[in-house]
């Protein structure tokens, strides 16, 4: 599976865009990029509750795919900022829906 896959079905499940980033031994991190072989699979089949916060969602669901001390996550909301880590799923997914203009 390409990380790109990987990503997109997070997506497609969650209704929001994560970003993954490999910390490098010089303390720096470099974003997974989408055509990279990815070993793992996003186990799940339904969204996080909309009550969880971004840091419980990156906690219980990212963290345990990825090998601990190797990786850093964030969740983005729809401008392509990085969500805080109290932020609810709620307000994440909200800001993915589409504006709908009123053309009266």
């Amino acid at each position: 599976m390409l990380f790109g896959n990987f990503k997109q079905k997070v997506f497609a499940i969650e209704g929001f865009n994560i970003i993954i980033r490999k910390n490098t031994p010089s303390g720096d991190s470099r974003k997974i990029r989408a055509d990279a072989n990815f070993h793992n699979t996003y186990p799940y089949t339904k969204k996080a509750p909309k009550d969880m916060t971004v840091n419980e969602y990156l906690t219980s669901r990212i963290s345990p795919i990825f090998p601990p001390h190797g990786y850093t996550a964030d969740v983005l909301l729809g401008n392509g900022s990085s969500a805080s880590g109290n932020t609810k799923l709620v307000n994440v997914r909200q800001t993915y829906q589409p504006v709908v203009v009123n053309q009266g």
